[in-house]
């Protein structure tokens, strides 16, 4: 009995934390950058062409450099941010650094649709 509820803590302690307290949100922060946490899993076929394609297209990837800390969380694996529910994956949610959630975007998007996404998100830097 002892044991399950142990595991039943761990099960708890993995599904979520505070965004406040999130090692990589604070390092973002210091920096001044937005936090983009892309929801995942291994074996995703639109993650795979967010990270891989998107990412990586010469309209983004300055973008993403300049003002944004990309945070790859695996939904089956890795501790999710408390308050960050996804519905289906892959899920992003753009952070501001003073914790509010700039916007959540589910589903993957080609470069076109995504710059825009990254362009108003920038405006709290400003």
């Amino acid at each position: 009995m002892r044991t399950l509820f142990g595991v039943f803590l761990l099960a708890i302690a993995a599904w979520g934390a505070p965004l406040l307290t999130d090692a990589d949100f604070l390092a973002a922060q210091q920096k001044g950058k937005i936090t983009l946490y892309l929801y995942t899993a291994v074996g995703c076929p639109e993650c795979r062409y967010m990270k891989q394609k998107v990412f990586h297209d010469p309209a983004i990837a300055p973008l993403l450099a300049r003002d944004f800390v990309v945070v790859e969380r695996d939904v089956n694996i890795d501790t999710l941010i408390d308050g960050f529910d996804y519905f289906g994956i892959p899920t992003l949610f753009l952070v501001a650094p003073d914790g509010t959630l700039i916007e959540k975007v589910v589903g993957s998007r080609k470069a076109p649709l995504f710059a825009p996404i990254l362009r108003n998100a920038q405006k709290v830097l400003r």
